[in-house]
């Protein structure tokens, strides 16, 4: 999802509100996971994660390069090292570690 509304997470007047809307999100797959007690609701603490990921890869990218990422998708282009570079980071640390972590609570909680 993020990879594809850039236009919106990077606008800092919607940072708020979909900060406010993974909380939202967050809170409720805790609330519901000690009320039910089953670990699919844990999954439901990755939007926050991703986002907070998200929004301090593109401060630090902003801040060193004075410019946002460019899409890099199927764009071989010259000079996007570091766009590609964010794109992977991005996707290791927001995507793919979430998930370890909800597996790993699971693992932990299940016993």
């Amino acid at each position: 999802m993020f990879l594809f509304y850039r236009n919106i997470l990077d606008n800092k007047k919607s940072f708020i509100l979909i900060l406010a809307i993974t909380c939202s999100i967050f809170l409720i797959g805790v609330s519901l996971y000690f009320i039910k007690r089953d670990f699919f609701y844990l999954t439901l603490i990755n939007p926050l994660f991703s986002f907070v990921v998200y929004s301090g890869i593109f401060s630090i990218f902003n801040k060193k390069l004075k410019r946002g990422p460019v899409d890099t998708a199927f764009n071989w282009s010259l000079g996007l090292f570091y766009d590609h570079l964010f794109n992977i980071l991005y996707i290791v640390l927001g995507i793919l570690t979430p998930m370890l972590i909800s597996l790993f609570l699971v693992d932990i909680l299940k016993n």
